[in-house]
């Protein structure tokens, strides 16, 4: 990573936040989260985790987006869905996927 890399991290459940949280505190980097959920977002906060507005502002912020969600569709939606992260992230933008999905989809979504 660069200096100037802000890394997103999407999907902030029981692996999610650990991890997002030991890129603040064992990292450089500026971090910014994204959930549905702000319980998590509000135990990050005091850690330096930037709140997220939406999908758009990881999208338009983040050099480097962790994804670690629940479930193949989530990752899905998330990546390929309307205003999916994939369609707005600037060229050049490293999406790293922690989910556990299936073969297929991880081959779908390495575009």
């Amino acid at each position: 990573m660069s200096d100037n890399d802000i890394v997103g991290f999407i999907g902030l459940g029981v692996m999610g936040e650990v991890m997002c949280r030991n890129l603040v505190l064992k990292g450089d980097a500026e971090v910014v989260g994204y959930d549905v959920r702000p319980e998590p977002l509000a135990r990050l906060a005091p850690t330096g985790v930037q709140v997220a507005e939406s999908m758009s502002d990881i999208s338009s912020r983040c050099s480097i987006v962790f994804l670690s969600l629940p479930a193949a569709e989530h990752v899905r939606e998330i990546c390929l869905g309307d205003g999916g992260l994939l369609e707005n992230c600037a060229d050049g933008t490293i999406v790293i996927d922690l989910s556990t999905v299936p073969p297929a989809l991880a081959q779908e979504l390495n575009t």
